[in-house]
């Protein structure tokens, strides 16, 4: 399981925002649906591209929970 979904701060501004229609621009968002699992290639691993830092933008995220 790889994390995924906005960072701390995006999931808080849109918390908190008018519920209403609002255009973005200059981003890119693509879904892969599969009913075979995924699995990481060793460059995937080990190219030199990861982002060791990358599950760090979650840790601001508060719990939001009712009662």
């Amino acid at each position: 399981m790889s994390p995924h979904g906005p960072d701390a701060a995006t999931f808080e501004r849109a918390s908190a925002g008018e519920l209403a229609p609002h255009k973005i621009d200059g981003t890119l968002a693509f879904m892969f649906e599969t009913r075979l699992a995924f699995h990481v290639t060793e460059f995937g691993q080990r190219g030199g591209t990861l982002q060791s830092d990358y599950a760090e933008c979650w840790q601001g995220l508060k719990r939001h929970t009712e009662g």
